[in-house]
C-alpha cells in the first residue's frame, strides 16, 4: 500500500492562488505560496501559453491575472515549458486591460 500523499501540481497551485487572491506580481505570488520566484514565473508562463493567465501593467509593475474561469480552462500539459528561465519582459500581455483587481481589496480566499 502506497502511503505517500500526492503533491498538488505547482502550476495549479499558482492558478488557484491567483483565483483566490486576485492580481499579484510574480514576487508577491512566490512569497504567498512559498515557491521560488523562478519557479513561479515559469508556471505563470505555462499558464499564459495555455491562455489561462496574462499580464497587466500598472504603476510600472507587472501583475498577473487569470483570464479564464477554472471550469473553462484547458488542461496544462505536464512538463510544459517549466525550465524556461527568461525574464518577464518582452512576452506581451494576454490579460484584459485594466487596473489590477483584487490587490489590497480583500484577503485571499481559500478553497
Amino acid at each position: 500500500m502506497d502511503t505517500k500523499t500526492a503533491k498538488p501540481d505547482p502550476t495549479e497551485v499558482v492558478a488557484e492562488t491567483l483565483r483566490a487572491c486576485g492580481d499579484l506580481t510574480a514576487a508577491a505570488l512566490a512569497e504567498k505560496i512559498g515557491m521560488g520566484y523562478s519557479t513561479v514565473t515559469a508556471k505563470l508562463r505555462t499558464l499564459e501559453d495555455a491562455g489561462r493567465a496574462g499580464r497587466v501593467q500598472a504603476n510600472g509593475r507587472t501583475f498577473w491575472r487569470l483570464t479564464t474561469p477554472p471550469a473553462q480552462a484547458p488542461a496544462v500539459e505536464a512538463g510544459a515549458d517549466t525550465n524556461n528561465t527568461d525574464t518577464d519582459s518582452g512576452r506581451g500581455g494576454g490579460a484584459a486591460a485594466g487596473p489590477p483587481r483584487g490587490v489590497g481589496s480583500e484577503p485571499c480566499r481559500s478553497g
